[in-house]
This record gives structure tokens, C-alpha cells and sequence, in this order.
């Protein structure tokens, strides 16, 4: 119940969030946008088309045709989230890195190691939300040259024999990503 509230409570920021831009840009208050009642609504939309949308009460034709597709982008974003079943820290992660945060930044935002948020990210990767270029930014030479280390060692699952095989030049939490991005591929 209580990782239920927390992500409930990324979704409820996110969907203020862009209230709060939506209202900058026209320069009206956030509330002229939709009322705090309308985003709470938006919280348990089941039905995630302009139409459902439409259905909720304080979204009228107007809102809807102006605001409707911004919604409900994070409506199905978050809810892409819901359903691959990770965690609010991890999420939290992968928001951060979304907004274009590097992994330093996020691990000291955060207080967390590298090698964790590195294994936040991976998990992002593994479940389509995040590329392996939002994470890791590697020449497609060296990136190859990881690939097909894993690929010679694909009997073995340690990252370790990949590490040594690698004379130690890249991190776990490289590797682990990488690793990510190729079960994504397959």
C-alpha cells in the first residue's frame, strides 16, 4: 500500500508539474487548467483515450482538445510504469535520469552509490522505459566490443568474466547496463 502512494505521488507531481507549465505558458493560474479534483480523477483513469479523458468531470470539450493529449501523455506514461512492476526508489531513478540528470548527479541528489543507481537504470532499460544511450554514452565501437564479450561468455551469467575479460576498463554498473539493453534487443 504504501509503494501504491508513493507512486501515486510521482504521478500526482507529475501531472501538477505540467499544470503548473501548461498555466506559465498562458499565463492564468494553474487551477483555470483543471482543478486539483480533475488531476485526482485523472489518478484512476481506466480508460486512457482523449474519449475516457473527456469523460472525467471538469474535462470539457475545450480543455480537452487544448490540454487532453499533454495528459494524457503522462497518464500512459505512468501507467507504463504501474505495470512493469518496479519499485517507487527505482522509478524515482529513472524519473531523474528522464529529466537529464547523469548518474553522478542522481546518485548524490539521491545518496545512493553509482553502482545503484546504475542498477536502477538497468532495470529502466530492461523494462523499455529508458535507452541504453540515455544511460551510457559509449562509441559504437566500444559498446560492440562489450556485446560481443558477453556473447563470447554467454554460458557464464557472472558479470565478473566479463569485468576480468575486459581487462577491468569498464564498471559493473556499465556492464550490468549493457547487459539490459541486449535482453531488451532480443
Amino acid at each position: 500500500r504504501q509503494a501504491s502512494q508513493a507512486r501515486q505521488g510521482l504521478f500526482w507531481d507529475a501531472l501538477r508539474q505540467l499544470r503548473r507549465k501548461i498555466a506559465a505558458e498562458q499565463g492564468i493560474p494553474p487551477y483555470i487548467v483543471f482543478h486539483d479534483s480533475t488531476l485526482e480523477a485523472m489518478l484512476s483513469l481506466s480508460n486512457t483515450t482523449l474519449q475516457g479523458l473527456g469523460e472525467l468531470s471538469g474535462v470539457g470539450q475545450s480543455k480537452l482538445e487544448r490540454y487532453g493529449e499533454a495528459f494524457l501523455e503522462v497518464i500512459i506514461e505512468h501507467k507504463k510504469y504501474a505495470q512493469a512492476g518496479l519499485s517507487d526508489t527505482v522509478l524515482f531513478s529513472i524519473q531523474l535520469c528522464q529529466a537529464g540528470n547523469d548518474i553522478d548527479t542522481i546518485a548524490k541528489e539521491r545518496g545512493l552509490t553509482t553502482g545503484t543507481i546504475y542498477g536502477h537504470l538497468s532495470k529502466g532499460i530492461e523494462q523499455h522505459i529508458l535507452n541504453i544511450d540515455d544511460v551510457i554514452s559509449l562509441d559504437p565501437e566500444t559498446l560492440e566490443l562489450i556485446q560481443n564479450t558477453f556473447q563470447e561468455h554467454k554460458d557464464d551469467e557472472k558479470l565478473s568474466t566479463i569485468f576480468e575479460a575486459l581487462d577491468k576498463a569498464y564498471s559493473y554498473g556499465v556492464l550490468r547496463c549493457v547487459r539490459s539493453g541486449m535482453a531488451m534487443d532480443r
